[in-house]
C-alpha cells in the first residue's frame, strides 16, 4: 500500500517542488519563474479569469502591482494522484495579502483608504504532465474556502525592521535562483 518506486517518488517530488515554486514566483514577484511550473500551452482558472496561464500571469501582475503592497503564500497537504506521465494534484493554501490604501476600488483587491490584510484559504487543482521539460501544470483551477478581511496591525517592530521581504533579485532568496552571482538550479535541470 506504502511501497513506492524511486521514479514514483521523483515525479512526486518534482510536481511539489512547482508547486512551492509558484508560490514563491507569486510573492517575489518574479514572474519568469513560472515557465517552470506551467507548460506553454497550460490554462490557469482563477475567479473570473479562465484562459492561457500567461495571460493570467499577466493579469495577476498587474492587479498585485496595482493594489497589493505584499503577499505570502503558505501551502501545505499536496496529494498527488500518479498515473504514467499524467497526474492531478489537490493543494491547500492560505494567501494573505496586504492590500494598500491607494489600491484602485473595487474588485477583490478593493481600496479603501485604509491599509487591510486579505486572508484567503484557497485549494489548487492541478493536471500535470510530463515533456522532455518535465513536468509542469496543463491545468490550475483555484477554488476558495473562505475569506477574511482585517485591518492592518503590524506593530512598530516589524514595521522597522531592517530585513524585510523584497520583490525579484532583491530578495535573499536570489542565491536559490541564480542570483548574486550563484548557478541557477532551475537551468540545469534541478
Amino acid at each position: 500500500m506504502f511501497a513506492s518506486s524511486l521514479e514514483e517518488l521523483i515525479a512526486r517530488d518534482q510536481i511539489s517542488g512547482r508547486i512551492k515554486l509558484y508560490a514563491h514566483a507569486v510573492d517575489r514577484r518574479k514572474w519568469d519563474l513560472l515557465d517552470h511550473v506551467f507548460h506553454d500551452d497550460g490554462r490557469w482558472r482563477m475567479s473570473a479569469f479562465d484562459g492561457p496561464w500567461r495571460e493570467a500571469r499577466d493579469t495577476v501582475a498587474r492587479i498585485f502591482e496595482q493594489a497589493l503592497a505584499m503577499t505570502f503564500h503558505q501551502v501545505s497537504n499536496i496529494s498527488i494522484s500518479l498515473n504514467g506521465a499524467e497526474a492531478f494534484a489537490e493543494t491547500y493554501c492560505v494567501g494573505y495579502h496586504r492590500v494598500r490604501a491607494d489600491a484602485p476600488p473595487g474588485g477583490l483587491f478593493g481600496g479603501t483608504g485604509e491599509d487591510y490584510d486579505l486572508i484567503a484559504a484557497l485549494r489548487y487543482i492541478d493536471r500535470f504532465e510530463l515533456r522532455a521539460s518535465g513536468w509542469g501544470i496543463t491545468s490550475r483551477t483555484g477554488i476558495s474556502e473562505w475569506r477574511s478581511y482585517q485591518p492592518v496591525s503590524e506593530g512598530a517592530a516589524l514595521a522597522s525592521a531592517p530585513d524585510r521581504g523584497q520583490w525579484g533579485d532583491a530578495d535573499r532568496s536570489a542565491v536559490l535562483f541564480g542570483g548574486r552571482g550563484m548557478p541557477d538550479p532551475l537551468s540545469s535541470g534541478a
